[in-house]
């Protein structure tokens, strides 16, 4: 397997990115066991995104959709925080507890790490698009998430019509069945006037998690006065993040500019 380092140049390279952007991360474990790389673009704006990979909570696609995005937003001056969350087997409170942690991390550190914490958003894939999502509408003002970029995410717990089955029973445990844990892990149902603007992607023949979950919470996003932005294109694998697909720079094209109106010139 090549390093990721070259993995991310070659990436960086097929974008049309400056290799130079994808430079080693700065790595921080937490006492607890989760752990994120931080890279740092050579000319940081103050905006950062903590990405939280994909993987039905049994295994984390941390290359696909984490450390390959890093040449992607360095090279706008964003930088880019690979969340290594645990997993939970079980207990919800796991992942979403590492993601406040590293969230918080980032406030903490902001001035060294030349953040604005104005300008600190999360992202996540699948299952980790779900985990971004909970953040998103759960986290402490304090250190909440000002912006949220979902790829094809789970959403619904209790729709059992829309539930990924896999993911709900490996996060919830023994709970899986109990309506009230499944309400409060939906965050489609926890969205309020307050949840930061959101940006979508994810295509319309999805077999792994059913689209209706995004256009579930980009509806409850609007009923509630929030931005928001979905891209759905026809035909396209599940979990396509930083491969190659038709409509690739069609999406990062579309993402540029949200980040652009909704986070950097804010």
């Amino acid at each position: 397997m090549k390093p990721i380092s070259s993995t991310i140049s070659a990436i960086a390279l097929s974008l049309g990115i400056s290799a130079s952007a994808a430079t080693a991360p700065e790595v921080i474990k937490f006492d607890n066991g989760p752990e994120i790389s931080i890279y740092k673009p050579s000319e940081p704006n103050g905006a950062a995104v903590l990405i939280c990979p994909g993987g039905g909570y049994q295994k984390k696609c941390i290359d696909k959709e984490g450390y390959l995005f890093a040449p992607y937003f360095n090279d706008q001056g964003i930088t880019l925080a690979v969340l290594d969350y645990r997993l939970p087997a079980g207990d919800a409170t796991l992942p979403v507890g590492d993601a406040y942690t590293a969230l918080e991390y980032l406030h903490e550190n902001a001035s060294r790490l030349n953040l604005n914490p104005d300008k600190i958003g999360i992202m996540g894939g699948s299952a980790g698009g779900h985990l971004a999502a909970q953040v998103a509408v759960t986290a402490p003002e304090k250190f909440a998430p000002k912006f949220q970029i979902l790829l094809y995410p789970v959403v619904s717990m209790v729709d059992m019509s829309l539930a990924h089955r896999g993911s709900r029973e490996r996060l919830l445990g023994d709970k899986a069945g109990d309506r009230e844990t499944m309400l409060r892990h939906s965050p489609n149902l926890l969205v309020t006037p307050d949840t930061p603007e959101a940006f979508l992607v994810l295509t319309a023949d999805d077999t792994i998690v059913d689209p209706e979950n995004s256009m579930a919470y980009a509806r409850a996003l609007g009923q509630n006065g929030v931005g928001c932005e979905l891209h759905m294109f026809a035909h396209g694998p599940h979990g396509f993040g930083a491969n190659e697909v038709p409509f690739r720079q069609v999406w990062l094209d579309a993402l540029t500019q949200w980040l652009n109106t909704t986070v950097l010139n804010k």
